[in-house]
C-alpha cells in the first residue's frame, strides 16, 4: 500500500510540476509524502557521505603456530613463514614442573633461539617481536626437551603482521 501511495504521490507531484497546478484536495497525503521524500533524501545524503569515507586498512594477524603440547621428555613443532616482510611475535611458555631446553631452528638449519626455560617467573617464558623478511622464508621448527627426560608441557604461539 505504501508503494502505491508513494507512486501516486510521485505522479501527482510530477504532473503538478508540468501543469503548474497543485490540487491539494485531490490527494491529501501529499504533504506526508513530501516530508518522507525529504527525509529519504537526507538519509541518502548521510549514507553517501558515510560511504565516501575511506575505511582504515586492517591487516589481520595470521596465527602461524598456536598450540599447547604435552610431551614425553622431548617434542617438536613447526610452522611455515612465507612473506616479503613482516613483524613476527614469538611466545613460548613452560608449563612443566621441570626446566625445558628450547630451540628454534631456522629453515637453513641454524639455532635461531637456544634457551633454557625455567619453571616459574620471567625465565619460564619468551616473548619477543622480530622483523623478518624473505631470508627467513621456509619451514621453522621448535624442539623442546625436559632436562631430566620427564613429561613436560609447553605453550607455543607465533603470529605475523603484529
Amino acid at each position: 500500500m505504501k508503494k502505491i501511495t508513494l507512486l501516486l504521490s510521485s505522479t501527482l507531484v510530477a504532473s503538478s510540476l508540468f501543469t503548474g497546478s497543485y490540487v491539494s484536495s485531490a490527494y491529501p497525503s501529499i504533504t506526508t509524502t513530501e516530508t518522507s521524500l525529504s527525509s529519504f533524501t537526507a538519509s541518502e545524503t548521510r549514507l553517501s557521505s558515510f560511504l565516501l569515507v575511506k575505511p582504515p586498512v586492517i591487516s589481520p594477524q595470521a596465527l602461524l603456530l598456536g598450540e599447547t603440547k604435552t610431551f614425553d621428555g622431548q617434542g617438536s613443532s613447526g610452522f611455515i613463514f612465507n612473506k616479503a616482510s613482516s613483524k613476527v611475535r614469538i611466545y613460548v611458555k613452560n608449563w612443566s614442573s621441570k626446566p625445558v631446553d628450547l630451540k628454534l631452528i631456522s629453515p637453513q638449519g641454524y639455532n635461531w633461539l637456544d634457551r633454557r626455560l625455567t619453571t616459574s617467573g620471567d625465565g619460564s617464558k619468551i616473548e619477543t617481536t622480530v622483523d623478518w623478511g624473505t631470508a627467513q622464508n621456509g619451514n621453522w621448527s621448535f624442539t623442546y626437551v625436559t632436562t631430566d627426560g620427564s613429561q613436560g608441557k609447553i605453550e607455543l604461539a607465533v603470529r605475523d603482521d603484529v
